[in-house]
């Protein structure tokens, strides 16, 4: 897949790959923000504050949250991306919400997706990863009820400009922010969350599928061709 960048002439080059795919599908984009779009986000975003969820307690959420202007139009090209590779209309997006965890701090096992807010599904890419890319200083997005290959829950380490994607109502996607362990490590985190359509919305867009090794081919046996038969009528 092939994207202009939002900031300059630079091509974007995202890579799908399924990193789970039974009872819930869970899609990592390689490579969905050039680390210069990451940066600008970063500056544009707006004054940090406690995050909030509603009807938890404050011990559930302990990160911090600010928000993005909706008429630079850098955002603008960047959320067409994000419906792009989400499949849904920037329409259905809701206001894109920017996430920030330190040293202690973490999001508690949580579903996106509920009757309040309608979200169908989600897409979430790491702004920053300092000292957290290699697992080493917590800050994982773990999904507790999809195993990996060994058994444990699906954990996602955050790598700038790389995204997650996934449908915010299967309650199979219930996942948390683990806490970040090392002083002076971050990650933030943008959160895109597109609601539900209605009646009045346009077709749902085909999201572009994650690549899969192909098949080697078999050669089809040739069928012998079929003369036409011409029905007569009936008198």
């Amino acid at each position: 897949m092939k994207m202009k960048s939002c900031l300059n002439k630079r091509l974007v080059f995202p890579v799908l790959s399924q990193i789970h795919s039974e009872g819930a599908v869970i899609t990592r984009v390689a490579g969905l923000l050039l680390e210069e779009e990451c940066d600008y986000l970063l500056k544009k975003t707006g004054k940090w504050h406690p995050s909030k969820t509603e009807g938890a307690e404050k011990e559930v959420r302990t990160s911090n949250t600010a928000y993005l202007p909706e008429r630079d139009p850098v955002i603008k090209c960047v959320k067409e991306r994000l419906a792009t590779i989400s499949g849904f209309p920037v329409k259905n997006l809701e206001p894109l919400q920017v996430t920030k965890y330190t040293v202690g701090q973490m999001y508690k096992a949580h579903l996106d997706g509920h009757e309040r807010n309608m979200r169908v599904k989600t897409v979430f890419i790491y702004l920053q990863d300092k000292e957290l890319a290699e697992g080493k200083c917590g800050g994982a997005t773990t999904f507790y009820r999809l195993k990996n290959k060994d058994g444990r829950s699906l954990r996602v380490y955050p790598r700038k400009g790389d995204a997650l994607i996934w449908d915010s109502s299967n309650d199979l996607t219930l996942h948390a922010g683990e806490a970040v362990t090392c002083p002076g490590a971050t990650k933030i985190g943008l959160n895109a969350w597109f609601g539900k359509h209605t009646d009045e919305d346009p077709p749902r867009r085909r999201p572009p599928r994650p690549k899969k090794e192909a098949a080697p081919r078999r050669k089809s046996a040739e069928r012998p061709s079929q003369k036409k038969i011409k029905s007569k009528r009936s008198h």
